[in-house]
């Protein structure tokens, strides 16, 4: 089966995503959504309670780039920094950064002939490096907005334009109502990275990481293209193209396991947040063979 059509080959250039319907079969989709249950159970439950939306401040956001680790939704906790949901999973924004390397099914998955096929058909990317991976849960009623933003303002490398791809793989159902991806078709060929998230070299400061540059801008309404997904579907997204996510309104779960490739053959920022160390997760594609 050819994974990537023409039409698909087609959306990426011009919007900047595209939608590969079935890119996993069910049976995969549910080793994924087992091994994501053994992750919560073994590396989340007895953790500390660290939002998502405070990594800014945060070392056990920062020190998660060659680990596995929790973090909360901003509404799953009350102003006494206790849990406001029955149990504690219901409550997680995310598990990552490092399951492409630490767990043997997202490993498997990751570095699977189907994402090697992918790249090669719709990028120029030489040298392609995983270097994050993570499951995003948006819980029913929990989950939040995430605002208009652009890949590469996390992961910026130089030259930009066609050397980060994102991966986001649906693991339950995406729709409008619990908070599906919405693109801003086409805004990856203006070429230019609009923020950038660094960390902080004023070494006196608590605040680890800080925004430079500008805001994304306002695009008209009409180029806003939502990315509803059946389970097992992917989407890859281009690192310069602007997209975001309504809060989970609904009584559905729209879990999504997602990961980035960047090509190490071009510059990747020291400023960036996230940064190779000994554990080796910044992993070539290529360097890795396993069997799916």
């Amino acid at each position: 089966m050819d994974l990537v059509s023409e039409k698909v080959v087609r959306q990426f250039i011009e919007d900047g995503f595209a939608v590969i319907p079935g890119f996993l079969s069910p049976s995969e989709v549910a080793d994924l959504k087992a091994a994501t249950n053994e992750v919560v159970s073994d590396y989340c439950k007895d953790s500390q309670i660290s939002i998502f939306r405070n990594q800014s401040r945060d070392t056990y956001f920062a020190e998660s780039g060659d680990k596995i680790r929790g973090f909360y939704e901003e509404g799953a906790i009350d102003k006494a920094g206790c849990l406001r949901v029955e149990k504690a999973e219901d409550g997680l924004n995310k598990v990552g950064h490092a399951l492409h390397t630490f767990h043997p099914t997202f490993r498997r998955i990751t570095f699977s002939s189907k994402v090697k096929e992918v790249l090669k058909r719709l990028t120029s990317i030489k040298e392609a490096t995983i270097n994050q991976s993570m499951v995003i849960f948006k819980h029913p009623k929990v989950g939040g907005v995430v605002i208009p933003h652009q890949d590469a303002t996390y992961l910026y490398t130089d030259p930009t334009p066609g050397t980060l791809v994102g991966f986001w793989i649906a693991l339950d159902e995406a729709t409008k109502l619990n908070g599906c991806l919405h693109f801003f078709a086409g805004s990856h060929k203006a070429k230019k990275v609009y923020q950038r998230f660094i960390r902080n070299q004023d070494k006196s400061s608590e605040t680890l990481f800080v925004h430079t540059g500008e805001p994304v801008p306002k695009l008209p309404s009409g180029t806003l293209v939502p990315a509803t997904c059946k389970p097992g579907d992917l989407v890859v997204i281009d690192g310069l193209v602007i997209h975001q996510s309504e809060p989970n309104t609904s009584d559905q779960p729209r879990m999504a396991y997602t990961f980035h490739v960047i090509d190490g053959s071009v510059s990747y920022s020291s400023e960036n947040w996230l940064q190779p160390t000994s554990a080796n997760t910044f992993e070539k594609l290529n360097d890795v063979d396993v069997q799916a």
